[in-house]
C-alpha cells in the first residue's frame, strides 16, 4: 500500500466523522 493511499483513507475517515456530527 502506498503513502498516498493511507493519507486519502485517512482523510475519507475524517470526512465521513465530520458528516456524521453535523
Amino acid at each position: 500500500m502506498s503513502l498516498k493511499r493511507m493519507e486519502l483513507k485517512v482523510e475519507i475517515e475524517n470526512y465521513y466523522d465530520y458528516i456524521r456530527e453535523n
